[in-house]
């Protein structure tokens, strides 16, 4: 198992450079398909917290890449508002969003692109960890 954690000030200048790190650090775990797919749904989910976390107040992200055998996992870690209560469980899933909607469109993202998709928020924060099954790179 390898752990690489980053923190970030919650910019949208920032956000576009971790998901790039994040995803330069799973290249060799998962096939460009999924690989794409972890890219996009991490930059939807830090999206999420610069725009609608921090309402543009000043704060900051972690974010964690940890690899197992059997998966990638990304943990995003913030101390902005909570998403609001069962709006992971109502998002659509890839099939139903509209491509055309400039907007509403980043749960389903989130949610269609990982395998698994986990949320808690607390006292120490919020927490999303999205999950992504690994396979060979090479396939």
């Amino acid at each position: 198992m390898s752990r690489t954690e980053f923190t970030i000030r919650a910019t949208l200048e920032e956000v576009d450079g971790l998901s790039r790190s994040l995803a330069d650090l799973a290249r060799p775990c998962l096939p460009a398909e999924k690989l794409v797919g972890l890219e996009i749904a991490v930059a939807e989910a830090l999206n999420n917290v610069v725009l609608h976390g921090y309402k543009g107040r000043e704060g900051t992200i972690s974010a964690a890449l940890v690899i197992r055998d059997a998966a990638v996992t990304v943990e995003i870690r913030d101390r902005g508002q909570r998403v609001p209560e069962g709006a992971l469980a109502a998002a659509r899933s890839l099939d139903d969003l509209d491509p055309l909607v400039e907007s509403g469109r980043g749960l389903g993202l989130i949610a269609g692109l990982s395998d698994r998709l986990d949320y808690d928020s607390g006292p120490d924060g919020n927490r999303l960890t999205l999950e992504f099954d690994r396979q060979d790179a090479a396939a």
